[in-house]
């Protein structure tokens, strides 16, 4: 699980990331120990869609 600083499930389940970096190098973390999905939130719909678009830019 991927999630902005403070955001739903952070820290104590989630991977927090501050930027686009941060966001590509926790998904590639979680790929390496072998998950099959990534689930992103955020505290809000604002912020789950700016951690949405972080991660798009990384399938690109």
């Amino acid at each position: 699980m991927l999630s902005i600083p403070d955001g739903h499930g952070a820290p104590p389940i989630a991977l927090e990331s501050e930027t686009a970096e941060e966001a590509r190098l926790n998904t590639r973390k979680n790929i390496e120990n072998g998950v099959n999905a990534i689930k992103g939130a955020g505290s809000d719909m604002q912020d789950f869609t700016a951690l949405t678009l972080l991660l798009s830019k990384h399938h690109r």
